[in-house]
């Protein structure tokens, strides 16, 4: 039984939490189209579909910090925009030699002096 509610997606815990049930459709303000037969969407589908979605903001910090060392405040503001994000990993892959200082720097240099343009 599919259960009528408002939910809330909560980025950090990756769930989403019931705000509000509702009762009639009215709630919803929706009425049902006659024409479009219900369809069954199986976990298979689901998965194919999520191989050609592009990766989250969220999932990309995450992925920043634990491949480049980079704290939460840092990830999270690359990805604020996606083509400063590309331009650090750009770099960042540019020299092998690169380590955590490296990383950090080009981080702080790209935050403050190439990002405000």
């Amino acid at each position: 039984m599919l259960i009528q509610e408002t939910r809330h997606w909560d980025d950090k815990m990756r769930i989403t939490q019931s705000l509000r049930s509702k009762e009639l459709e009215e709630d919803y303000r929706y009425f049902p189209e006659q024409d479009l037969v219900p369809i069954e969407v199986d976990n298979a589908f689901i998965e194919r579909v999520k191989e050609f979605l592009p990766e989250m903001p969220t999932e990309r910090a995450l992925r920043l910090r634990r491949k480049y060392m980079l704290s939460e405040f840092d990830s999270e503001n690359l990805v604020l925009d996606k083509r400063i994000a590309d331009f650090y990993e750009v770099g960042a892959n540019a020299d092998p030699t690169f380590g955590s200082k490296e990383y950090k720097q080009y981080c702080n240099w790209l935050m403050n002096n190439i990002s405000g343009w």
